[in-house]
């Protein structure tokens, strides 16, 4: 928050948050990062193009907002089956 008041960036600070128009994934700590769009369809090619850098999307077309830190069995994280994983790697090891 200092580096930006120095720089006179425009935030908000909402006494529990930082909220900052910015175009990155990644945002400071206390601060949330956030981008406005002109349609659904800009937003769905934005996603396209992120791919392999978001986890998982919460939203009307996507997750249920508030079910992303209870997943079901089968939602794997970076998509990868860890059972089938193990199970492929112990028996790659069985002579």
């Amino acid at each position: 928050m200092a580096v930006w008041m120095v720089n006179r960036e425009k935030f908000l600070d909402t006494g529990y948050i930082l909220l900052k128009e910015e175009r990155s994934l990644s945002s400071p700590i206390a601060a949330l990062y956030y981008e406005y769009y002109d349609s659904p369809e800009n937003v769905s090619e934005n996603l396209d193009l992120l791919g392999e850098k978001i986890q998982c999307i919460a939203g009307k077309e996507y997750k249920k907002f508030g079910t992303l830190q209870s997943p079901d069995l089968w939602d794997y994280s970076d998509n990868i089956d860890t059972l089938d994983f193990l199970l492929k790697k112990n028996m790659s090891g069985i002579s």
